[in-house]
């Protein structure tokens, strides 16, 4: 009797991104308005996503083509967490795709001048049990 060969599909490359978590007590609208403002970007909501993550999504997926921006309340009006992991965090920041290396350095540092953001730290997806982004590219 022959050898058997184990076959095996190539593996397809995850999309990249990272995740920056934010406390605040800040609305949508105005966190919004500020990093639009500060970082240039063009964040509007994305009904395709929202159905998806059945929340309110903000998505800018042209200023940084071909990644996507998009940030994301972590708690609902029901009480239900994007990330059960991070209960006292009140947006995450996806940033997926291909983007500039300096990119979540930059959306940090502004984040974190801003005097109503309590706190704005990277979240390594590892932590939360998370290996693909959550509005894929």
């Amino acid at each position: 009797m022959g050898t058997t060969k184990k076959l095996s599909m190539p593996s397809v490359a995850a999309t990249p991104f990272e995740l920056i978590a934010i406390s605040t007590m800040l609305s949508p609208s105005r966190l919004l308005l500020l990093l639009q403002h500060d970082l240039g970007w063009t964040l509007v909501r994305h009904a395709e996503a929202e159905h998806v993550l059945n929340r309110l999504v903000f998505a800018d997926g042209t200023t940084l083509r071909p990644g996507v921006i998009a940030l994301m309340p972590n708690r609902m009006d029901g009480g239900s967490l994007l990330v059960p992991q991070l209960p006292t965090v009140d947006y995450l920041l996806e940033l997926s795709g291909f983007v500039p290396a300096d990119c979540a350095n930059k959306a940090l540092v502004t984040l974190q001048r801003i005097t109503d953001v309590q706190a704005a730290i990277r979240v390594q997806p590892s932590s939360i049990k998370r290996n693909a982004p959550f509005w894929p590219v």
